[in-house]
């Protein structure tokens, strides 16, 4: 599992957004699950989800800075369906980092 841990200036609020912005992204096919049981709260301000292969970043590392026109439509495609169905629209600057990759795909 891959252990999301947030801010601590981050509200429980907001980590409980992005929580359900997730299990939303996970439930249309297009984020790994989470498999965390507890609630979110003041003291467990995280939460796990299937573990991928690597990073976004670690995919251009290793492909010395180049996506293949299959990987590219992949990507478009990924960010297109985020939008139109589960209504989250990718605004960090972190994206290399935050996007992950499962090599049997």
């Amino acid at each position: 599992a891959a252990l999301k841990i947030l801010k601590p200036q981050k509200s429980v609020n907001l980590i409980r957004a992005e929580y359900d912005l997730l299990a939303r992204a996970a439930d249309a096919g297009v984020a790994p699950p989470i498999v965390s049981t507890w609630n979110i709260d003041a003291r467990h301000r995280c939460f796990a989800m299937q573990a991928l292969d690597r990073t976004f970043l670690q995919l251009i590392r290793a492909q010395n800075g180049r996506l293949s026109a299959k990987q590219q439509k992949q990507i478009l495609h990924l960010f297109d369906h985020l939008g139109k169905n589960v209504g989250l629209f990718h605004n960090d600057g972190n994206v290399a980092r935050n996007i992950m990759i499962d090599d049997s795909t």
